[in-house]
């Protein structure tokens, strides 16, 4: 397993000389992915197809850490409200705490109740409600570790680029909010 997500953390795409990523979570990978498919591009997976390519250009995307940590806790909070986060995180030794206070008012219920008519829930309360989630999550992270590779920091990628061989200083880094525009001329 733990092979594995040190495998995906080297997944990129090679369109021509130059390869595209690697592909981080929340931060244009999707981008870069539909780019090299609609240029023909092929699968990088791996030390050693990443090591084939080591004197390639690489183009990687960046952005900024807070707002892709914060767009990655809300991709894992749509993964736990659709059940598609493991059980085991919510059991034993580190339970995930964030979604300690998941329910939300039944309209139907509370307009049946004795005397009152259902109202919407009051703005400053819902932030309120996230605020508390985001500083659980924070918490969770903090004693669980990163259970998530939404939310993985982007150093982990570059890291791994490093252990394949590649010289990370020598990539080129795009802006997310950039790529549309920017990635064309540096992949051409």
């Amino acid at each position: 397993l733990l092979r594995q997500a040190k495998e995906a953390l080297l997944d990129g795409r090679a369109v021509g000389n130059v390869t595209l990523g690697p592909l981080m979570r929340k931060t244009g990978s999707t981008t870069m992915g539909d780019f090299a498919r609609r240029h023909g591009g092929g699968d990088v997976r791996g030390a050693d197809a990443w090591r084939a390519r080591r004197d390639m250009k690489v183009v990687v995307s960046v952005r900024d850490p807070v707002e892709r940590f914060l767009s990655g806790w809300r991709q894992v909070q749509t993964f736990y409200e659709l059940g598609w986060i493991a059980r085991h995180w919510f059991k034993g030794g580190c339970k995930l705490a964030w979604t300690r206070d998941e329910c939300t008012p039944n309209k139907q219920m509370r307009s049946n109740h004795a005397g009152e008519t259902w109202r919407a829930p009051d703005a400053s309360r819902e932030e309120k409600l996230t605020i508390r989630r985001l500083l659980r999550f924070l918490s969770d992270v903090e004693r669980c570790g990163l259970f998530d590779d939404h939310i993985y920091p982007m150093t982990k990628y570059f890291a791994g680029l490093a252990r394949a061989g590649i010289d990370v200083r020598a990539a080129t880094l795009i802006p997310t909010n950039d790529l549309d525009r920017a990635l064309p001329a540096a992949a051409g």
